[in-house]
């Protein structure tokens, strides 16, 4: 290995094989396998703050994204079209289970949405980024809480 970041990404790749094989064992929210997201995604974290080029030419922030993020809500995505199909059939603890996950996939967005925050923050300070939306692209996000209302996060 000829750096840190080149070390720090072999590490990562090394828990991601072990983070998916638990995905798809326990589920997306069995405490084991929200460990192992959390070790793997600062551990994607650490390239960009060792070397933010190497980060940015090996497309790190696609693998943090895809490995991380995208993974739980695409498996979120297809559970709940599976549920919606089958909604009226199920017994009272099926629906009572897809509610506990629908739940969990509540917090993780709101914990995705302050991870992603805090990472640019982090960025934009050590590597003195006057202005973050020429590195990032802005997005918009909004979700709906029955018992808050529309709220906006840009």
């Amino acid at each position: 290995m000829d750096s840190k970041a080149e070390y720090q990404l072999s590490n990562a790749l090394a828990l991601d094989k072990k983070y998916k094989k638990l995905f798809i064992e326990k589920g997306a929210f069995d405490d084991e396998v929200e460990k192992y997201r959390n070790v793997l995604r600062n551990s994607f974290e650490q390239i960009f703050i060792i070397d933010l080029n190497y980060a940015v030419s090996n497309d790190i922030e696609s693998s943090l994204w895809r490995n991380i993020f995208y993974l739980v809500i695409d498996d979120f995505r297809k559970r709940n079209k599976e549920y919606k199909k089958l909604y009226s059939t199920l017994n009272q603890n099926d629906k009572f289970i897809f509610k506990v996950y629908s739940s969990s996939f509540h917090s993780f967005i709101k914990e995705s949405i302050s991870f992603y925050t805090d990472f640019i923050q982090k960025l934009t300070k050590l590597y003195n980024l006057a202005q973050v939306s020429k590195v990032f692209k802005p997005i918009e996000l909004s979700f709906i809480n029955s018992n808050i209302g529309k709220y906006k996060y840009m």
